[in-house]
């Protein structure tokens, strides 16, 4: 009798335990992505493996749409990606729970824009006068869609490029006082990078000016 009765404690506190102790099944129902390579950006053609591995739960079904026409289904999944472009890729995990969905963005890079020249009208000027920036630009693959402008004094700009057929573009700065060290000459290293409309962006470009005080014209 004893016996029997040591055995039925010895199940009963098994049980027991199986109950308390958490199993991975046991945990909320969620998904999650990752990417090789991470980030999951890169040249085209682009192989990205994607791994629903991280995501938790009890789960049935992956379900993943590429963001460019195309899906597939599995825990891990791999796509290429020939043409450049901006991805929105997404993972839906189902089961008993429920369904849950994660997303992640593939960048497939373009040919970088190129700026041909960059110059000024004048290459001193006074404070709180108005100087002309041009920037020739084109993009090989596409368009041009932003110029970022550095103007060396801490003010920075971005400037939408609107169309030009002969990729020129111009830009006015006035150098206010205030904006200015209170010692002149004030000499300024202004840089641009001009952005094409994969968001891919040119190499720097950079020119020197010298900011005099401004003038007494009363």
């Amino acid at each position: 009798m004893r016996k029997c009765l040591i055995t039925v404690f010895v199940i009963s506190v098994g049980l027991f335990l199986a109950g308390c102790i958490p199993t991975g099944d046991e945990e909320p129902l969620r998904a999650v992505i990752t990417t090789e390579p991470s980030p999951p950006r890169g040249d085209p053609p682009l192989t990205v493996q994607f791994s629903a591995a991280q995501s938790t739960g009890k789960i049935d079904e992956y379900i993943w749409t590429f963001g460019d026409g195309t899906g597939a289904q599995g825990r891990v999944v791999q796509h290429t990606y020939s043409l450049p472009g901006n991805y929105e890729v997404t993972l839906r995990v189902a089961g008993p729970e429920g369904e849950r969905t994660a997303r992640v963005t593939v960048h497939v890079n373009s040919e970088p824009p190129v700026i041909e020249y960059f110059d000024v009208d004048r290459t001193v000027v006074e404070a709180n006068t108005e100087v002309d920036f041009y920037v020739n630009a084109y993009d090989p693959d596409g368009s041009v869609r932003f110029l970022h402008f550095d103007f060396g004094n801490g003010e920075t700009a971005t400037i939408p490029a609107n169309p030009s057929p002969t990729g020129m573009y111009q830009v006015h700065k006035t150098y206010q006082e205030d904006s200015l060290p209170p010692t002149y000459p004030v000499v300024l290293t202004v840089t641009v990078q001009v952005e094409d409309d994969n968001g891919d962006l040119s190499e720097p470009a950079a020119l020197t000016i010298q900011v005099l005080p401004p003038c007494p014209c009363d």
